[in-house]
């Protein structure tokens, strides 16, 4: 996953803010900006601070930092995964093989945004940004079929609506769903956004 800088634009003054994309492990934090990043969910904001880091053995937590004031204003994190799939997902997006029920896939474990700046387009951009960066590197993870996300219960519509994201299982006891979108999908996804 290619690092750097990304440029997203400001909704409200029509210009762009440039953004660090930085690994959570080679994040030095001298201002805090870790301890005071908060996306209204106590469970992903905790996470962030105090479990991220130990999870590194099984994923990787990028932060989107703002390159004017330091600040962390999003956090993704990222893990392979195999998913079963069900035989209704597999029809309804062309899975052809019938015998393969385990499909490879890069799993966007937290998706968060600073409440300062929700509801102005940027978790969109954002996401819009990571499904690219996935799809354009899609053949160097060695074998890919889609991407998941678990979705929080509140969360759901802004996946489905903005992204097409659909049911890859049913919910679990918690009220998250897991929803998935293709390979397929996303080009068309990017290939839309880009007309």
């Amino acid at each position: 996953m290619a690092l750097g800088v990304l440029v997203l634009p400001q909704n409200d003054l029509k210009d762009s803010l440039e953004f660090n994309v930085i690994n959570l492990l080679n994040f030095k934090d001298p201002s805090d900006s870790l301890g005071s990043f908060s996306c209204g969910n106590t469970e992903i904001d905790s996470f962030l601070k105090t479990k991220a880091r130990t999870w590194s053995i099984v994923s990787n937590t990028f932060l989107l930092v703002n390159k004017q004031t330091d600040d962390i204003v999003a956090f993704y994190t990222l893990s392979n995964g195999i998913t079963k799939l069900t035989k209704k997902y597999k029809k309804k997006h062309e899975f052809k093989f019938s015998e393969i029920t385990d499909y490879p896939s890069i799993n966007i474990v937290y998706f968060a945004v600073t409440e300062s700046f929700q509801n102005k387009g940027f978790g969109k951009e954002l996401m819009l940004s990571l499904l690219g960066n996935i799809y354009d590197h899609r053949l160097e993870f060695g074998g890919l079929s889609f991407v998941t996300v678990e979705s929080l219960a509140e969360s759901q519509s802004f996946y489905r609506k903005n992204f097409a994201f659909d049911n890859e299982e049913s919910q679990n006891t918690s009220g998250n769903c897991a929803l998935a979108l293709t390979l397929k999908e996303i080009g068309q996804l990017l290939s839309n956004a880009n007309q």
